[in-house]
């Protein structure tokens, strides 16, 4: 088996997608790249074996600068690098992340710095990492970090490159023009958003009575059971009266947009994923970057402001050829867009569905993760021992540097936490609750 295969294996891949194969191909480490390719189609993959070709392994510099418009993508990336375990040292850098903890981790330099681009700017200021050796700088969801502000920043770390031999950009959507400090040299480019697999959604128009739409939002999250939605508001304050009704209503759902804390959001996008709250009420900030899979619904809880938003929202759904739903609730005064160019079809929910399904999963919280010698094996070791589980009634678990969440039967939940404080796993007291 070669390496590359070996790294796929490593990631549960049994053979790279067409998509991977052409930008594999393409890619020259001393030649720039642009890849526009669908959410969830495996852009991370691509890019990361990519500049594996071009790593030194007996430097001891920062090589390559990967930018990420927002901390979750840095962590995703990042922990994809990890699973691949190449035996090259990633390091993963962001705002809200301690500075003292983030310097003590580079005080082993990495091949390879991932992070968003205010925090990597930062630390070349406060020359706690040197580029003097960076030779590729890859711009994930580029289009996202400059719709956020950042091109200052990303400016600011491009001409503090002087090695630079080699730029990847990635995105979802395609660009017209690309900012000057980008120094783009005859790119190649590969474009699969015209080329991608045909997915199947299915369109659909809630009408909605009240003007604020809540009631009919509650009734169409009950109508889902047990598959999971997201439903996009297009402000912050939005999603917390979004949230505030469902709480109200006792739907068990997760909430996520920038203002929250970093522990929070992280924790938010855990619960989601496991199973444990089926409903996700986000901004913007969950249209894309983030590993979310096999999302059944997408919501338009309030109307995208341009159609690039719509396109990045509707790619939740309906990824890697699985269907998918995508849905408009509409008020009495408001328009599909029209930039829309799919009908779609009515669907006007029943007010008699009105009770929502509890999730089957619990998340538990344990303050123990990877600085305490913690992993997965250890977790589910100390569950089927100590809590009297079965492999079967626990299901997905992440294990953070500090703690870790596991996703267990509902049913047997309140047992394993009676059973389990007061224990210890690797000698170390631990301490369990669930994860609200």
């Amino acid at each position: 088996m070669n390496q590359q295969s070996e790294f796929l294996k490593n990631l549960g891949i049994s053979e790279l997608n067409e998509m991977q194969k052409e930008v594999l191909e393409a890619y020259k480490p001393s030649g720039d790249l642009v890849l526009y390719s669908p959410t969830g189609s495996g852009k991370t993959v691509a890019f990361l074996l990519s500049i594996l070709k071009s790593l030194d392994t007996d430097s001891n510099e920062i090589q390559v600068i990967i930018i990420a418009p927002v901390r979750e993508l840095a962590i995703q990336i990042d922990s994809v690098f990890r699973k691949m375990a190449t035996g090259n040292r990633i390091a993963c850098v962001y705002g809200g992340h301690s500075i003292r903890e983030e310097s003590r981790s580079l005080e082993v330099t990495p091949a390879i710095l991932v992070g968003t681009p205010g925090r990597i700017l930062d630390l070349i200021h406060r020359k706690i990492i040197y580029v003097r050796k960076v030779h590729t700088l890859v711009l994930d969801e580029f289009d996202k970090s400059l719709e956020l502000g950042f091109e200052n920043e990303m400016s600011g770390i491009a001409e503090r490159l002087h090695n630079l031999q080699s730029q990847i950009l990635t995105s979802a959507t395609e660009l017209r023009s690309y900012p000057n400090f980008l120094s783009l040299k005859d790119p190649a480019t590969v474009n699969f958003l015209s080329r991608s697999e045909a997915l199947k959604t299915d369109y659909f128009v809630v009408p909605s009575k009240d003007t604020d739409k809540m009631e009919t939002a509650f009734l169409l999250a009950c109508s889902f059971k047990d598959e999971t939605s997201i439903f996009f508001c297009n402000h912050r304050d939005a999603v917390d009266r979004l949230s505030v009704y469902f709480n109200n209503r006792n739907l068990v759902h997760a909430v996520f947009h920038g203002g929250l804390e970093q522990d929070d959001r992280e924790k938010a996008l855990i619960r989601f994923r496991n199973g444990t709250c089926p409903v996700f009420v986000s901004t913007d900030l969950a249209a894309r970057g983030l590993d979310i899979t096999d999302v059944g619904h997408v919501v338009h809880f309030q109307l995208p402001l341009d159609e690039k938003s719509m396109t990045h929202r509707n790619g939740r759904t309906a990824r890697a050829g699985k269907s998918g739903n995508v849905h408009f609730i509409l008020n009495e005064k408001e328009y599909l867009p029209e930039y829309l160019t799919i009908k779609p079809i009515e669907n006007n929910v029943d007010s008699r569905n009105n009770v929502p399904l509890e999730p089957k999963w619990e998340t538990l919280f344990f303050d123990l993760g990877k600085k305490d010698k913690v992993n997965k094996i250890d977790l589910v070791g100390f569950l089927c021992q100590t809590g009297k589980l079965d492999k079967s009634e626990i299901g997905l678990i992440s294990v953070t540097d500090r703690r870790s969440f596991v996703a267990v039967k509902k049913a047997k939940a309140k047992s394993v936490l009676a059973s389990a404080q007061g224990q210890k796993i690797k000698k170390k007291q631990v301490r369990i609750r669930i994860a609200d």
